[in-house]
């Protein structure tokens, strides 16, 4: 039972991973036009977000589980719909 469990919350911070990333990724690409050096920040967003999605990935894993760490990705690929879905429904009703 307690395996469960285990993929739930695999599950559960794989989606807030997804979160984390897709969001980070939307917040830098629409503050773009405004900085001034546009590459460096696309590079820095870049390393944190995939540091932050590496280390996640990590600590879920633990000890070779990698089962968890598919789960895992499962829920970042959820996130991702769920971001691109919002992302189209927000500009549709701004137009």
């Amino acid at each position: 039972m307690s395996d469960v469990f285990s993929y739930a919350w695999a599950f559960v911070v794989g989606i807030l991973l997804g979160v984390i990333y897709f969001g980070g990724l939307w917040l830098t690409v629409s503050r773009l036009s405004r900085v001034k050096r546009p590459g460096l920040v696309t590079l820095g967003s870049l390393v944190l977000r995939l540091s932050a999605l590496m280390v996640g990935f990590y600590l879920i894993m633990g000890e070779s589980h990698w089962l968890q760490l598919l789960v895992c990705l499962g829920g970042v690929l959820v996130s991702r719909k769920f971001m691109l879905w919002r992302s189209k429904t927000m500009t549709a009703t701004t137009q």
